[in-house]
This record gives structure tokens, C-alpha cells and sequence, in this order.
């Protein structure tokens, strides 16, 4: 992927969520690291778009977020 070519604030949160990625010792980005971190940035228009299209509150999203994030983190536990 080519970040040039994205908008300045989707560089930030493509960068962001690799930072994220990668303090979680993930071997790639998955979708709910770039998800934390837009939900993060309270930027309005993330949150307008997600009413918008599901009818849901951010704070409901962001908790569905959160979830998935245990999961990752869940993933991430070496088996015994």
C-alpha cells in the first residue's frame, strides 16, 4: 500500500494503528486496530458515518470495538 497517497489523517491512523499493532506483538494490522484508532481520534465524521449506517451510538460501537480487541489480545496468548 501506497500511504502518499492517502489523506494526511488516514497516514496518521494507518501509522497508529501499526504502532498499536505491534505493542500487542501482532504480526499484522487486522481491521479492529485501525477501528480503535479512529474511534480514539474523536474525529466526528467516524461517528456520524457508523450512526448512520447501523443506526448505532458510537459509545455502542466503541464497545463492540473493545471486544474485539480482547479478542486479539486472546489470540495473542501463546498456547500452553
Amino acid at each position: 500500500m501506497r500511504l502518499d497517497k492517502l489523506a494526511i489523517t488516514a497516514q496518521e491512523a494507518v501509522q497508529a494503528s501499526q504502532s498499536m499493532a505491534a505493542d500487542m506483538l501482532a504480526a499484522q494490522i487486522e481491521p479492529e486496530h485501525l477501528l480503535k484508532v479512529l474511534l480514539d481520534a474523536n474525529e466526528g465524521n467516524l461517528n456520524a458515518i457508523i450512526e448512520r449506517i447501523e443506526g448505532a451510538a458510537p459509545p455502542s460501537a466503541k464497545k463492540r470495538q473493545e471486544k474485539a480487541e480482547e479478542g486479539l489480545k486472546e489470540n495473542l496468548t501463546p498456547a500452553e
